[in-house]
C-alpha cells in the first residue's frame, strides 16, 4: 500500500512539472511596420536583388513576428535601406595561384526607426557571404547564393531590430 501511495505522489508530482523552451524572445513595440524597397547601389548586384531581399525580410517578418505590414509612413516600425556591397573574389588559394572556392560577399546597409521606442532606433550595415566552388560558373549558382545570403542577412537583422539579447 505504501509503495503504491509513494508510486502515485511520484505521478502526480513529475506531471505537474512544466519545462519551457523558448528559442525566440521577440519584443516588438508596436503593431505595424513599413519596409520600403531595398534599393540596389552596389555596381555588380544583380538589379532585381533588393526586391528580392525586400520580399525575404517582408517574409521573415510576418512569420516571426505579429507586426502588420503596411505601406504608409504611419507605420510603427519604418524600415528602409540598401545594397551597398556586393563582390565575388577567390577564396582559398591552391597550387599554381588557382582557387580552390570563390567567395560572394553582400552587405545590406538598414535604416531601422521605432516610433513607439525611438531607443531601439539604428543604422547598421549587416555583411554575409557564400563560397562556390571556382569551377562552378557564378550564373549557375548566384540566386541560390542571394538566397542564402540574404536569408542570414534577414535573420542578423531581425534579431537586432526585435531580439531582447
Amino acid at each position: 500500500m505504501f509503495r503504491l501511495s509513494l508510486i502515485s505522489l511520484m505521478i502526480i508530482a513529475l506531471s505537474s512539472c512544466k519545462i519551457n523552451y523558448k528559442f525566440s524572445d521577440v519584443q516588438v513595440k508596436g503593431d505595424t511596420a513599413k519596409v520600403s524597397p531595398f534599393l540596389v547601389q552596389a555596381p555588380l548586384a544583380p538589379p532585381a536583388s533588393g526586391q528580392i531581399f525586400t520580399e525575404q525580410f517582408q517574409d521573415m517578418i510576418l512569420a516571426q513576428s505579429k507586426l502588420e505590414l503596411v505601406n504608409a509612413d504611419s507605420a510603427d516600425i519604418l524600415i528602409d535601406g540598401n545594397i551597398s556591397y556586393y563582390e565575388i573574389r577567390p577564396e582559398g588559394v591552391q597550387n599554381n595561384d588557382v582557387a580552390a572556392q570563390n567567395r560572394l560577399t553582400i552587405r545590406v546597409d538598414v535604416n531601422y526607426v521605432n516610433k513607439i521606442d525611438p531607443q531601439t532606433n539604428f543604422t547598421q550595415s549587416f555583411t554575409r557571404f557564400a563560397n562556390y566552388q571556382s569551377t562552378i560558373d557564378i550564373s549557375s549558382v548566384e540566386s541560390e547564393l542571394m538566397e542564402e545570403i540574404f536569408d542570414q542577412i534577414s535573420q542578423d537583422i531581425f534579431n537586432r531590430a526585435f531580439g531582447s539579447w
